[in-house]
C-alpha cells in the first residue's frame, strides 16, 4: 500500500504495540495481576561449594560442631580457673587421680582395639572382628562404669559451685559421647553376628 494511510503494520512477537520489547505475557500479568511462569529457578548461589560428597560434608558438619561444643566448656573451664582464680579442686575436694588414669588407660586401650576391629573387616576376618568388637564394647562400659563410680564418691555435685558445675558437664557429655559410641557398636555387632 503505498501512502501512510490506514493500515497497521506487522508487531513482532514479543513486542508491543507501542514498540517497546516488554513481553505481553508480563505486561498482561502486571495490568491483570495473572501469575507469570518464569520457568525452572536456578540456584542463586552453589548449593556445595567444596564439591564434598553428601556424607563427607556431614562428617565435616558434625566434627566442627563437636570441636565447637567441646571448646565451649573447656574455654568456660579455663576461664573459671585462670581469669576468676577459683583453685581446683577446691579445698576439701579431690579428684580421684587412680581412676580417673585408670579410665583414661581403658579409652586408649578402646581406640586400639576398635581400630583392630576395622583392620579385620578389610581382610574378611569377621569371627576375629567381631570378639574384638565385643572387647571394644566392654572397655566402654567399664569407662562408664567407672565414671559412674567417681560421681557417686567425688563429694561434690554440679550445685557446688562454677567449677563442679563445668566437671560434671564436661565429663557428663563425654560420658553420652561414649554410649552413644557403646549403642552404634552394639548395633554394628548385631549386624556382623548375622
Amino acid at each position: 500500500r503505498g501512502g501512510g494511510g490506514g493500515a497497521a503494520a506487522a508487531v513482532p512477537p514479543g513486542v508491543s504495540a507501542g514498540g517497546d520489547a516488554a513481553p505481553r505475557g508480563v505486561m498482561r500479568a502486571a495490568l491483570h495481576g495473572e501469575p507469570v511462569n518464569h520457568g525452572p529457578a536456578g540456584h542463586t548461589s552453589r548449593p556445595n561449594p567444596f564439591k564434598l560428597d553428601p556424607p563427607a560434608l556431614g562428617l565435616v558438619i558434625f566434627l566442627t560442631s563437636e570441636i565447637a561444643r567441646c571448646g565451649a566448656f573447656f574455654l568456660c573451664y579455663g576461664h573459671t580457673r585462670l581469669i576468676r582464680g577459683y583453685e581446683w579442686p577446691q579445698p576439701g575436694f579431690e579428684i580421684p587421680a587412680d581412676s580417673t588414669s585408670i579410665n583414661t588407660m581403658i579409652l586408649i586401650a578402646s581406640s586400639f582395639t576398635c581400630e583392630m576391629v576395622l583392620l579385620l573387616l578389610i581382610r574378611n576376618m569377621r569371627r576375629a572382628a567381631i570378639a574384638w568388637m565385643v572387647l571394644t564394647i566392654l572397655l566402654g562400659s567399664a569407662f562408664l562404669g567407672l565414671q559412674a563410680h567417681e560421681y557417686m564418691v567425688i563429694g561434690f555435685t554440679p550445685a557446688t559451685n562454677a567449677m563442679g558445675s563445668t566437671f560434671f558437664s564436661l565429663t557428663g557429655l563425654h560420658g553420652v559421647h561414649v554410649f552413644l559410641g557403646i549403642t552404634l557398636l552394639s548395633y554394628c555387632l548385631i549386624r556382623l553376628i548375622r
